[in-house]
């Protein structure tokens, strides 16, 4: 049987150094420089290295799928390769039926949701498609032992670039609203709600017509979310809006000479908001973009009402006669956060901190002399607490960007594993009476006392008093120490049989 000189060929085009390179350009733009930096370049440099490799993944499909005792079968699987992924490429950025397949299959194959987009200025990219036929031609049909032992690993590669444009995209709420004749449309994440009465009643919006996609198209494919923005009403010029995202909408009535804060939105900024809305992750299995809006506005024609996208908090409308609403829009609202019910959802891991601080202080002065082996075991859970509580889980976008959640989950359930062991030994000696009943609930109530202290902070935070959930850390930590410090202190002068210094020996 004759060889598959197209499949070689293919393999030699993938492991291309030029093939290897779009490969690791697509995986960093995708997975890095996409989220970190993004542009209108970043969109397109992701299509551009795709184009130039997708067309040998192709081929390795093609060079089987084409019956090799056809004339010219090399030069045949490279051109319909090549033809198919440009078709495919063109009809998926134009067509909507193709788009719709598209994208219905790659969230099928990946399971999430895609953010590939139907955006006619992409076809600036099909150049890649010429530097790909390039390798193509002046590739070889035959393979070295190294070529072949590479393919494996650069087609897998090449197989997660290829799905890197479909990472999980954050659902950043409603960011952009739009005029429809008399209607107003506005967007949030892959749903659309209309509203005829100036936006202070939304409903969603079902099918979603070749009008309404041109709208979106020309108005909310290139939206650009900027820190601020302006708005002049075109009914009368000297009235003028300036948006500060989760600072403040202000309002010029002179043609911008002046402006007047007409709202404040200072407290959308405090992470404690943002954290809760993070929470909806786990909700609706969608990661959310918690960032505060304003993010769009718009001046409805019909009844002159201000109509502000705010992202995760919803709608934020303003009425002619200066009086402004916040508008819930599916799942889109603005939570009253600072309310004590929400705490136990806000503070599970720190209930859990607190909880092992407690017991970690009893069972370091119910029983002050231990075997040296359990001496070790109870030095081990401090160290384990003192780096889940310093080491917290990230709160906000502001917190770091390594996930160290996984740590400090495990390093406190270790942690409290060693305390319920420990706390054993402790029942036991009380048992045996070599404590009173006195000193016992003494100790106790101090042990209550220390984990009150070091939770007493992230409370102020839950309810907005301190702004920054790593300051609340910080202070927690401190008070959590002290606190245990001071009952050892206390216990050693209140009972002087017992010695607290020598049971935190390590």
């Amino acid at each position: 049987m004759r060889p598959n000189l197209a499949f070689q060929r293919a393999i030699s085009g993938l492991t291309h150094p030029l093939s290897i390179a779009a490969i690791v350009i697509l995986l960093f733009n995708d997975h890095w420089l996409r989220w970190h930096y993004p542009s209108w370049l970043t969109g397109k440099l992701g299509d551009f290295a795709w184009l130039i490799f997708a067309p040998f993944i192709a081929a390795l499909l093609f060079s089987w799928l084409i019956p090799r005792r056809l004339k010219q079968h090399e030069m045949m699987v490279g051109v319909i390769s090549f033809a198919f992924i440009g078709l495919w490429f063109i009809l998926a950025k134009i067509n909507p039926l193709v788009h719709h397949i598209t994208v219905t299959t790659l969230e099928n194959i990946i399971g999430w949701q895609t953010t590939l987009r139907m955006d006619v200025t992409d076809l600036l990219t099909l150049p890649g498609l010429f530097v790909g036929y390039w390798i193509w031609q002046h590739g070889k049909n035959t393979l070295t032992l190294p070529r072949r032992a590479a393919v494996r690993i650069v087609f897998t590669l090449g197989t997660m670039a290829t799905l890197a444009t479909s990472v999980p995209s954050a659902d950043s709420g409603l960011t952009c609203v739009v005029q429809l004749n008399q209607n107003l449309i506005v967007f949030g994440g892959i749903s659309a709600y209309s509203s005829r009465d100036g936006g202070l009643n939304w409903q969603p919006v079902k099918t979603i017509d070749a009008q309404v996609q041109s709208v979106t198209r020309e108005n909310c494919l290139e939206h650009s979310i900027k820190p601020s923005f302006m708005l002049v009403d075109s009914s009368n010029k000297n009235i003028q809006y300036r948006f500060q995202r989760a600072q403040s909408i202000e309002r010029s009535v002179d043609g911008g000479q002046t402006w007047n804060v007409d709202i404040d939105l200072s407290e959308l900024s405090q992470d404690v908001r943002q954290y809760y809305q993070h929470q909806k992750t786990d909700q609706i299995g969608i990661a959310i973009n918690a960032s505060p809006g304003p993010f769009d506005a718009i001046i409805d024609k019909v009844t002159g009402n201000l109509v502000v996208a705010m992202g995760q908090d919803g709608m934020l409308v303003r009425t002619p006669n200066g009086q402004w609403t916040w508008i819930e829009i599916g799942q889109y609202h603005r939570v009253e956060i600072y309310r004590f019910d929400r705490i136990f959802d806000l503070l599970k891991g720190e209930l859990i901190l607190s909880g092992i601080l407690m017991l970690l202080v009893l069972t370091t002065y119910l029983q002050p002399h231990r075997p040296r082996f359990a001496t070790i075991v109870l030095a081990s859970g401090w160290i384990l607490w003192l780096f889940g509580a310093w080491v917290p889980v990230p709160k906000s976008d502001d917190s770091p960007g390594l996930n160290i959640g996984f740590f400090t989950y495990y390093s406190n359930t270790l942690a409290a594993v060693i305390v319920f062991l420990l706390i054993v030994g402790a029942v036991a000696h009380i048992l045996d009476q070599k404590i009173s009943a006195k000193q016992v609930i003494e100790t106790v109530l101090l042990a209550l006392g220390s984990g009150a202290l070091f939770l007493f902070p992230y409370l102020l935070w839950s309810q907005g008093t301190i702004p920054s959930y790593s300051t609340a850390s910080i202070f927690a930590l401190l008070l959590g120490l002290s606190a245990a410090f001071g009952t050892g202190q206390y216990l050693k002068r209140r009972y002087p049989v017992i010695n607290p210094e020598k049971a935190l020996e390590t």
